[in-house]
Order: C-alpha cells, then sequence, then structure tokens
C-alpha cells in the first residue's frame, strides 16, 4: 500500500494476518495515527511494543480524511483560558503550534513522501453573523495567546477562492496538508524499523487481569503485555467501557473528484488554501497535490460505519464552491468513501499515564493524533494537564435546545457532473445506494401510517436517511395511533431486585447540585459514576451505536417519542417511583409521552425578558417593549433565530413554529423596527451586563435569569402576553441499562422535595417537583393555566429552515 493516495482508485489490500508474539511490554490497541505513532515513540526509545489491529493498518478515520494538520484544540480559546488560565492556554496552544512543525519534521527525517505542505488555512463563514464570531476569535487568539491570523471580508476572499457564497474568513497561516494514506504507510514504516511488531487481522476480544499484566484474546492466540494502550478511537465498542462512555462516534465522509483541468483547479482554489466552513456539522474542501477537489465532512450522527457511507454517497459538492464556467463539465468523482470517527466528551486533550483498570493506559495526545500533542512534550516542561481529569463538557443546559442540527444536504457543482460510482470502483465494504430524500421520507411516512413499518424500523430507516431527530418525533407524535403497541409499562408489582452497587448516569453539564450525587452515594451505598453531553443527538447517537452502560439518561421533550420508538429506553416500574405524587399536575401526562410510561420530568424551563426593576416602573408584559425608543440602547435580544423570530411571530399570534412565508415576513418587519432599539444580539453574556446596569432589558431564559439575580437583585422576569417558548428536560432508563433498580431509587430520590429543590437552585431553572418549591431559594413559578396556554414548545422546521436562515440573514446584516 505504500505511496497510494488516500483517494486513488485502487483498493486497499486486505489485511495480512501473521500471529503476534506472545509476550511484549506494551500493546498497543489499533492501527491509526494512534497506534502507530505510539508503537514508534515506545520502539525509539527501546521498549518492546506490538501493535494489533482488528482489521488493516489504517482501516479507520486515519486513511479517510482531508489530511489537514492544524493548530488549536477541540475546545474553543475560551474553554482553554477557563480550564488552564491565560498561562496554561498560551502554553497549550504552543503545544498545538508545535506540532504541526513536529509532523513536518517527521516527515522529512522519515522521508515520508506524502504531500507535505503548508498553503494555510481558511475558516469560512457561511453566515454574516458568523464573520463577527471570527472576528471576536481572532481578537482572542492576538489578545491572550500572541498568535497572529488574517481577517477576510468578501471582497478580499475572492482572491483566496472561487466563491461568491461564503462572507468572509479567518485565514489561518500556518496549517498544513497531507495525503493521509501515504502519511500513515510512512508512519508504520518507520514504526516497523523502529521495532515495533505491527500485526493487521488481530482482533482484540478481550482483555483481563493477569499477574501484574494483561492478557490479550485474539483469535491467533494469547498475548501477555505489562501495559496496555487502547488506541481505537471511533471503533472501540464495547472493549474497554470507560473510554466508550467518553467519546461518541461520529459518521464522517470523504469524496474525491477524479483530477480536475487545470484552469479549473486555479479558478476554485487560486492559492491553494485548504477550507472549512462555520456550519455545524464540518463542511471541509482543498485541492490535493494531484489535482482532485476533495471534500466531505461529518455526514450526521448516523448508526454505524454504514450510515455514514449513505453520507458519503449522498454528498455532493461543497456549498458556495461554483462549477466552471462555459460548460467545462465531466468532472468524475474518483472516490467516495465513510467510516466513523469520535467526538470525546471533555473539550481538552486527557494526556498522561493513568490507571483506567489497574495497570491499562490511555495514550498521550502526542502518541494518538496527526496533529495534536501533549502539553509539555518535547518541549521540556511538564504537561499542565498531564494527569487531569476528564471534565464535563461546558456549557449550558440552554444548548439542549438548539435546533438539530441537518445532515449535510445534496449540493451539486452547477457546472461539475460527479458521475456514480460503477459497481466495480466502489469500495466492497460501502453502501452506496441512496434514495431521493423527500421521496423516500415520503414513502417511508406513509408506510409508518398504513402499518407497514414498525415505528423502531422507522426510526433506523429515517435516522439513515438523513431526517432530524426531532422531525423524526414530531412525525412519531402525529403518527401515533394506530401503531404497533410500544414495550408494555412495567406493572406495579414487578421486581426488580436487589439494589445494585453501581449507577451510571448520563446528563447534561453544570445540570446537577453539587451535593446531590455524594448525597446518594451515602444514603444508598452506591458508587455513581456520572457523564456528560452537549447535545440531545450526541446522547442518542451513543446509544444507537451501542453503548449498554448507561443507566440513566437525561432528554430534550422533542426527543423523547425518537428514544421510545426506537426501542432505546424501558418502561419505568412506578411501584418504586413512591414519590412520584409530588410532579406539578403540568409534566403528569405530557403528550410526548402518555401516562409518564417512559419519562419522569427533571428541569423545565421558558424564554421571556429580564428587567431591571430599579431602572424600569411597571413594564409592558409585551414583546413590544422591544418596540419602545424609549429604552434604545438598552436592550438586547437572544442571537438565537428561533428565539427572536419565534418571539415576534407570537407577538403577532403565530406560532413561533411557523412555516408561512407571510407570517415570517411580517415577523421580519418587526424584528428589524426593534434593531433599531437594540444594543447587540447576545443570549447568555448578557448577564453579566444586566447586573451592572449597562442593559436594562434582554429577552433570556428564566434560569439565566435566576442566575444574574444572585448578583443582582434588582431583576425580574417576565412571559409576554403573547407567549413564548417552553421546554422540559426528563430522566429515562436506557433498555440496555445495568442497573434498573438503582437508576429508580434516584429518579425516586430526586422527586424528595428537598432534592429537587437543591438542583433548582443549582441550576436557576425551574423543578416539576411542586413538593419542593418551598424549600428554594428563588422558586420558578409554574405557569398558570393561562399562562400555560400562551407557551410553546420549539418543533423542527423541516425544509422551511432554509426560509428561517434567508429571514435571519436578512435580520442581522440589516
Amino acid at each position: 500500500m505504500q505511496g497510494q493516495a488516500a483517494w486513488g482508485p485502487v483498493p486497499v489490500a486486505p489485511a495480512v494476518s501473521v500471529p503476534p508474539p506472545a509476550r511484549a511490554a506494551v500493546a498497543v490497541i489499533g492501527g491509526g495515527y494512534t497506534g502507530l505513532a505510539c508503537a514508534r515513540a515506545v520502539a525509539r526509545a527501546g521498549g518492546d511494543v506490538v501493535l494489533l489491529e482488528r482489521e488493516g493498518i489504517g482501516h479507520g478515520a486515519s486513511s479517510r480524511n482531508a489530511g489537514f494538520v492544524l493548530p488549536g484544540f477541540q475546545a474553543g480559546i475560551g474553554t482553554l483560558l477557563r480550564l488552564a488560565g491565560p498561562e496554561g492556554a498560551r502554553e497549550l496552544f504552543q503545544d498545538s503550534l508545535d506540532a504541526v512543525t513536529l509532523v513536518e519534521r517527521l516527515t522529512a527525517e522519515e522521508g515520508i513522501a506524502c504531500g507535505w505542505q503548508r498553503p494555510g488555512y481558511l475558516y469560512l463563514a457561511a453566515k454574516p453573523r458568523h464573520l463577527a464570531h471570527l472576528e471576536a476569535e481572532q481578537q482572542v487568539l492576538r489578545r491572550h495567546l500572541g498568535y497572529e491570523t488574517l481577517l477576510l471580508d468578501r471582497a478580499a476572499l475572492r482572491r483566496e477562492l472561487g466563491s461568491d457564497q461564503y462572507h468572509g474568513a479567518l485565514l489561518e497561516p500556518l496549517a498544513g496538508t497531507l495525503d493521509p494514506r501515504r502519511y500513515l504507510d510512512g508512519l508504520a514504516a518507520a514504526a516497523r524499523r523502529a521495532g515495533a511488531s505491527l500485526h493487521e487481522g488481530a482482533e482484540v476480544r478481550g482483555i483481563r487481569r493477569a499477574g501484574a499484566g494483561y492478557q490479550l484474546e485474539t483469535p491467533a492466540g494469547t498475548v501477555q503485555a505489562d501495559q496496555v494502550v487502547v488506541a481505537t478511537n471511533g471503533y472501540t465498542g464495547r472493549l474497554h467501557s470507560w473510554v466508550t462512555r467518553r467519546v461518541v462516534s461520529v459518521g464522517s465522509f470523504m469524496v474525491a473528484t477524479a483530477p480536475l483541468p487545470p484552469a479549473l483547479r486555479q479558478q476554485l482554489f487560486p492559492t491553494g488554501r485548504c477550507c472549512a466552513d462555520t456550519r455545524r456539522l464540518l463542511r471541509y474542501f482543498r485541492l490535493t497535490d494531484d489535482g482532485r477537489l476533495l471534500f466531505g465532512g461529518r455526514a450526521a450522527f448516523l448508526p454505524g460505519r454504514r450510515g455514514a457511507e449513505r453520507g458519503a454517497a449522498a454528498a455532493g459538492a461543497p456549498g458556495g464552491v461554483p462549477g466552471p464556467g462555459g460548460g467545462a463539465g465531466g468532472a468524475r468523482l474518483g472516490r467516495a468513501a465513510g467510516g466513523a470517527g469520535h467526538r470525546a466528551a471533555a473539550p481538552r486533550p486527557h494526556p498522561g499515564r493513568r490507571a483506567l483498570r489497574p495497570g491499562l493506559r490511555r495514550p498521550r495526545r502526542g502518541e494518538c493524533h496527526l496533529a495534536r500533542r501533549p502539553a509539555g512534550s518535547g518541549s521540556g516542561r511538564p504537561g499542565r494537564l498531564a494527569e487531569a481529569r476528564p471534565a464535563a463538557v461546558p456549557g449550558h443546559p440552554v444548548l439542549r435546545r438548539d435546533p438539530v442540527v441537518s445532515p449535510v444536504r445534496r449540493r451539486i457543482l452547477p457546472d461539475v457532473r460527479l458521475a456514480p460510482l460503477s459497481p466495480a470502483a466502489r469500495p466492497a465494504s460501502s453502501e452506496m445506494t441512496v434514495m431521493d430524500r423527500p421521496t423516500a421520507a415520503a414513502r417511508l411516512i406513509d408506510d409508518l401510517k398504513s402499518g407497514r413499518l414498525s415505528r423502531r424500523a422507522f426510526v433506523s430507516r429515517a435516522t439513515a436517511l438523513g431526517l432530524g431527530l426531532s422531525t423524526i418525533g414530531l412525525i412519531l407524535t402525529a403518527c401515533g395511533k394506530g401503531e404497533e403497541k410500544p414495550a408494555a409499562a412495567a406493572q406495579p408489582g414487578e421486581q426488580l431486585g436487589e439494589m445494585e452497587k453501581e449507577l451510571n448516569i448520563y446528563n447534561w453539564s453544570d445540570y446537577i447540585a453539587e451535593d446531590t450525587i455524594p448525597n446518594f452515594e451515602k444514603e444508598f451505598g452506591v458508587k455513581v459514576t456520572y457523564d456528560t453531553f452537549e447535545s440531545n443527538e450526541e446522547m442518542v447517537a451513543k446509544l444507537q451505536a451501542g453503548a449498554s452502560g448507561y443507566d440513566l439518561v437525561v432528554p430534550s421533550n422533542y426527543i423523547v417519542p425518537v428514544m421510545v420508538a426506537g426501542g432505546l429506553v424501558a418502561p419505568l416500574a412506578r411501584s418504586y417511583l413512591t414519590n412520584l405524587g409530588n410532579l406539578a399536575p403540568t409534566f403528569v401526562n405530557p403528550v410526548f409521552d402518555p401516562g409518564n410510561t417512559y419519562s419522569i420530568a427533571y428541569q423545565w424551563g421558558t424564554t421571556g425578558y429580564a428587567y431591571r426593576t430599579d431602572k424600569i416602573q411597571n413594564p409592558p408584559d409585551s414583546w413590544s417593549i422591544f418596540l419602545d425608543p424609549k429604552y434604545k440602547g438598552k436592550m438586547t435580544q437572544m442571537d438565537d433565530m428561533r428565539d427572536v423570530i419565534g418571539a415576534w411571530l407570537r407577538y403577532r399570534g403565530k406560532s413561533l413554529n411557523s412555516t408561512v412565508e407571510a407570517e415570517l415576513q411580517a415577523a421580519k418587519a418587526d424584528a428589524l423596527a426593534s434593531k433599531k432599539n437594540l444594543k447587540a444580539y447576545i443570549s447568555a453574556p448578557v448577564k453579566g451586563q444586566l447586573v451592572s446596569g449597562d442593559v436594562w432589558i434582554a429577552q433570556l431564559w428564566n434560569g439565566d435569569t435566576a442566575q444574574a439575580k444572585k448578583e443582582q437583585p434588582n431583576l425580574g422576569y417576565i412571559l409576554p402576553k403573547e407567549g413564548c417558548t417552553i421546554w422540559t428536560d426528563s430522566l429515562m432508563i436506557p433498555k440496555t441499562a445495568p442497573h434498573k433498580r438503582a437508576a429508580h431509587e434516584f429518579i425516586n430520590y430526586v422527586l424528595r422535595p428537598e432534592v429537587g429543590a437543591a438542583i433548582s437552585n443549582f441550576t436557576g431553572y425551574g423543578s416539576p417537583n411542586q413538593a419542593s418549591m418551598a424549600a428554594m431559594e428563588t422558586p420558578v413559578p409554574y405557569p398558570t393555566a393561562e399562562e400555560f396556554q400562551r407557551l410553546e414548545y420549539q418543533k423542527d422546521l423541516g425544509e422551511a429552515g432554509a426560509l428561517w436562515d434567508q429571514i435571519w440573514t436578512e435580520i442581522k446584516s440589516a
């Protein structure tokens, strides 16, 4: 395979299985960048190391990516500053810059012919407001890290990219690119030369303690090792539960054309930069060293490898990259491939030598990623995060209410025809047949309504087709009657056995009181493992991928029907929930889970407006306050399309989920009128300005208002009479939960008045536990019957999302 390009038409050679040695000091599991770099490093240091790969070297994402080599970390700069402080953030960022240089030096030292170059990286603003975010990022990089980038406006970008559809870009000058397959093969050869023993077709099926070391079971025999490095990325499966619980498998795709004509190459990429845009599901593209247009990204949280490969087949060229003028078509698809990668649950690297189980070791960051390096590696200083415990994903629970990110939509170069792969050219492991999305979706819905398709099968096929989870949930709710019966609810007398000694919880970050879990552990003698996620999609994807260790999850209301229909959750045994009567009537028998068969409400909230009571007397209970020029320069609205447009839709008596263009245009007119009075569009960060008095009125969530009120008591909160958003998160037990009795006990524990009060005191959000109200410091009152009529849950917008995006862009750019 040496010298073969990642996007070339030559099929990957089959793995060659050679029995591994019976004994090694270090065993590395996984033959991607992680494993190969680790094996090379250990061997060069004189260590006895064996690498075991289930398939062939580079089978996974290591050989199926764009070959970008970028500085920085998964966490944003702001997160690094919070985690490590200014000095630590500078050290970490410098290490990431050193990592790019390390790759450059390694390719030269080992003679790896992989097309290495440093063309620079364009981070493209897909929307006007994104350019402002990029400008803010540039300022942070300069001020806190001393790192210079270049901000390009739309006119300057035209000289860098043959596109008129992006609104500007941030140019990262030191980024590199290479051919990942050739780099990988060179890395494998370097590891072998250093003395590492590499073995393909050597699946590790089990790891067990054996004296002072470990025994690894493979089809070819047992390997005894003193230390084990798990370097399996998105293909960890059930091999090691600690790793599995901290990453989510993400579908990824890559498409390459045949070599383009020289004139077209110059038109599309006049400066040869590599590019990615600011959409939530990363889209990247660049020109390869042999003249191909390479593009791809995250296909969506699709179930398994085949789902990712469907994403590769369905994707077209990146949005905004024009085709050649004058009919210079005929560019053919050279290769389309997909696979699974992982996204770590924590936002920072977890380098360092650490026992996951005694003697089992996670690789250092520099040993496991093409473009990352641990703090201190090779720098002479200790790693700042070398012994850091993996942290929760930073952020706020309100992130759960972001609209479901849509899968990559089909976008074709206007004048470039991407011919489908012939059967002979298709990778053997790929399933490249893709249904036309609108036709297929309609057919699935018809089959669901007619009973020809079960709800579980519908969820599986609709997810693979690329429908958003909230869309699926809405369809399931609408088609609820006449469907197959869900799993029967647990009977009152059902016995769940003795209380287990473990409990694994998967919840949003910053969404539980600091003493809730310690107090539960002490009272019940249960050891709790608490992991966090940052989106409903991440949580559902992990359950769909087979994560079987979690006992409790906390989805938002629109996801509940999806999880029920998909067979991901178990019915509740109500006989163990003796505190169920503490739930307020508002949260009993919800429309998304009739009878609370599967879910119990955990927290809830609304989006209204906060105001300074010492500055404003008797404010109107209406969104009209934002139209009052008397408060010009002292008001803000959310930097959120759904909340801003939704508020003006409600102001006009319409649904905040409207898809009617005339209604949306009327809401746009109100938004433009109010914009003249606004200081800014800003969300959670406005709390500090409310506290200081720079802002008097702010569209905001009730929980954030409560948090700000702890610092500034002169704050009030109003639910406008026209209506606003409400949301609910619930506790649910996965079907595969190993500790169901402990899970029920925890739900019942949370339903205690004092526990529910403590949680809401910490989060600032409403408690569905009406018995906790008396114990709360600043209780969030329940909506009255009249108020509840004015509250509305957000739903997926479907195809109308494009119209909403257009209107929001026009509002922000006006």
